[in-house]
């Protein structure tokens, strides 16, 4: 398959994912909290949830750096000037193809291959307000009087994640189509623990995945074909 096969239907998988907060975890929603917290976090219908936009963002960064690491610097455009990839299309015509991270994650130049849902909170959850010291930078010792507060999703809460891969045929032996090892790489980088939101430089957003249903839908004599595929991704993921 080819990059930019979005005009036929080969297959799709829905991944529903477990996500266990092994540390205190704080997403600020970007407003001024009232009252009890300086640092509010994100919520829906006052509910906390981890924006699916984080969890791709974090998972893009990794997905790069490996990509680098294991294909070479060649792999990975530079995404922060879109620009200067629409040129690069523009110049090569139908001899161009977008970089491989930005043929699973979309780019300036491509749509998207995999899709994050938000992630609901299900169960376990404790919120909590931790108050902080300011700090001097230049010293390094605090400002008692400037203090400010953090709320935090105390560990072990539960959030329900949806992953939708479209025409990536990740159970495939295909070492041809790059984006497979990257996309496996991803997912089991997810499910081994990736670190979201404030304050990781001190171990705070460790987050876990546990796969609890895998899916693949294929087209078949002009049916959806749906097929249970926890045993095989489990496998191939760790997860």
């Amino acid at each position: 398959m080819e990059y930019s096969d979005f005009d036929k239907f080969f297959c799709q998988y829905s991944l529903v994912i477990e996500l266990t907060n092994e540390t205190p975890l704080s997403i600020s929603s970007g407003k001024t909290g009232f009252g009890s917290t300086d640092n509010p976090i994100i919520r829906v219908n006052n509910m906390p949830y981890i924006p699916g936009s984080s969890i791709k963002g974090v998972l893009r960064s990794e997905t790069e750096r490996y990509a680098r690491t294991t294909i070479g610097d060649n792999a990975v455009c530079n995404i922060l000037d879109p620009q200067d990839e629409k040129e690069r299309q523009e110049k090569l015509g139908k001899q161009y193809e977008p970089c491989v991270i930005c043929s699973i994650f979309g780019g300036p130049t491509i749509s998207s291959h995999i899709f994050f849902s938000n992630a609901p909170l299900v169960y376990n959850s404790r919120v909590s307000v931790v108050r902080h010291v300011s700090l001097d930078r230049r010293t390094g010792a605090g400002f008692p009087s400037k203090l400010y507060d953090v709320e935090q999703i105390d560990k072990g809460a539960h959030f329900t994640l949806t992953v939708q891969l479209d025409n990536l045929e990740i159970l495939s032996n295909d070492e041809s189509d790059k984006r497979i090892a990257l996309v496996i790489y991803a997912i089991s980088r997810l499910l081994s623990g990736i670190f979201l939101g404030g304050r990781k430089s001190i171990g705070n957003g460790l987050v876990r995945g546990s796969l609890k249903e895998a899916h693949r839908y294929s087209i078949s004599n002009n049916k959806i074909i749906q097929e249970d595929a926890l045993d095989k991704l489990s496998r191939i993921l760790g997860g």
